[in-house]
């Protein structure tokens, strides 16, 4: 699960990357802009990401605070690393997407702007 975890966050940096350049390309006059990244701008806005970027991470917290609460509930004794991990790797996993596409919703408007 871990390696999954890791490999998904991989994956979306790699996504957020390709976004980033073709984006900059774009706009740099670089490089005419992709059908996908027209598509993309259809869809994005800043507010989008951010909305998208906090239901990440409210979604990671719950996760992370249901483990926390099942803790409290046994007197913080040991817990069953099988189970609670299955909640707690995604939760986290959920937290650091959520923060990247915050932060990268940023770089992508700021990149989207208009050169005058």
């Amino acid at each position: 699960l871990l390696v999954c975890a890791i490999m998904v966050l991989l994956g979306y940096q790699g996504v957020m990357l390709a976004l980033f350049t073709s984006t900059f390309a774009w706009r740099a006059n670089l490089a005419p802009a992709p059908r996908h990244l027209e598509r993309f701008y259809t869809v994005f806005t800043l507010e989008r990401g951010i909305l998208l970027s906090l239901v990440g991470v409210l979604v990671g917290a719950a996760l992370i605070g249901s483990v926390f609460l099942e803790w409290r509930g046994l007197g913080y004794a040991n817990l069953p690393y099988a189970i609670t991990l299955r909640r707690v790797i995604p939760g986290v996993l959920a937290i650091a997407l959520g923060a990247q596409t915050f932060f990268g919703s940023f770089v992508i408007s700021l990149a989207a702007l208009e050169h005058k």
